[in-house]
């Protein structure tokens, strides 16, 4: 996945969700769909994308296209599990 010809990595972590309460104020797990605004989804994006590792930029993340917040939110959700239903996301049980 591209963000302004770069190269990203999406990691959610706890390291990402507490990156993204400090550049936000709010819990990363308490929030819905509904809540979400576009600086909640800039620094989302930008801690996720910085604990992958990706050397991008809060001016970066500004220039998404539409299509890119899309696919981007896509690849988001296969992070998260189904965090946003409610539903807990799937584990595998350990053997």
């Amino acid at each position: 996945m591209q963000i302004n010809g770069k190269d990203v990595k999406l990691r959610l972590d706890l390291g990402a969700m507490k990156k993204f309460q400090e550049l936000t104020g709010k819990n990363f797990l308490s929030i819905g769909k509904t809540e979400m605004d576009p600086d909640m989804l800039g620094a989302m994006i930008f801690a996720f994308a910085t604990r992958g590792g990706s050397d991008v930029t809060m001016e970066d993340i500004d220039t998404m296209t539409i299509d890119e917040i899309m696919s981007m939110q896509s690849e988001i959700e296969k992070l998260a599990g189904d965090k946003q239903s409610g539903n807990p996301p799937k584990v595998s049980r350990q053997k």
